[in-house]
């Protein structure tokens, strides 16, 4: 008998001694304060810090920032003699509003990514937030030197560069802006590569704001319905 319980001890001492954590018993707060320790920590407390540390580490260093955006106002226009001829109209974008009413007049803002920026539109012409529009140009082909086709000014979606539409290439960005005289100046980049300035001008028999490359020429191929020049200004108010 002494001897089964002898071979009996022996293999207990010999589990513990494989599997420490088998005799070990699980220390409770009661028996740290009987030796004088401070107690154990709540065990949530680790899982918070755990969880915490995983979400912190998920994070991306810095969020996204939207979009900034520079100047923003009206359009507006004035003749070559310096007199005011009104305000680009909201719609359609490529006539004045020539009625007293300033809730008629286009309101746009400028990005501020550098030059040329895009203008978009804000207000009624605005038809929904998933489609900004904004305003540029439709051009039927490349604009060659001293060509006697007018570009309308039109409402677009974000075009960098001339993008093919069922209309023509469309582009949007196509602004410059004096940062004094918050004069707005346009080019457009031909689907060939060349670049075309876009002079803003005005024929009052249709009310219909429009670019030439060289309003001289158009009117000469033009002379029953003259365009005058005119100058866009951004005005914020």
């Amino acid at each position: 008998m002494s001897s089964k319980i002898l071979t009996l001890l022996g293999l207990v001492l010999f589990v513990v001694g494989i599997n420490p954590v088998l005799g070990t018993t699980k220390e409770t707060n009661a028996s740290r304060l009987k030796r004088g320790l401070s107690l154990l920590p709540p065990p949530f407390l680790f899982n918070k810090r755990a969880t915490a540390t995983a979400t912190a580490s998920a994070r991306p260093s810095h969020a996204p920032h939207p979009p900034s955006y520079g100047h923003s106002g009206r359009i507006h226009v004035f003749a070559g003699n310096g007199s005011s001829l009104g305000y680009v109209r909201d719609s359609p974008v490529n006539s004045l509003n020539i009625v007293a009413d300033s809730e008629q007049d286009l309101r746009v803002q400028s990005l501020t990514s550098g030059e040329p920026f895009d203008l978009r539109i804000n207000g009624p012409t605005k038809k929904s937030p998933r489609t900004p529009l904004y305003l540029g140009v439709v051009a039927a082909r490349n604009i060659p030197l001293h060509d006697l086709v007018k570009v309308p000014l039109s409402t677009v979606i974000q075009a960098r560069h001339p993008t093919a539409s069922d209309k023509g290439f469309i582009q949007s960005t196509i602004w410059a802006i004096d940062s004094n005289t918050k004069e707005l100046k346009a080019q457009y980049m031909n689907p060939n590569g060349t670049k075309s300035p876009l002079l803003p001008a005005f024929d009052p028999h249709g009310n219909e704001l429009h670019f030439v490359e060289d309003l001289a020429i158009y009117n000469s191929a033009n002379s029953d319905f003259p365009s005058v020049a005119v100058k866009f200004y951004l005005s914020e108010d």
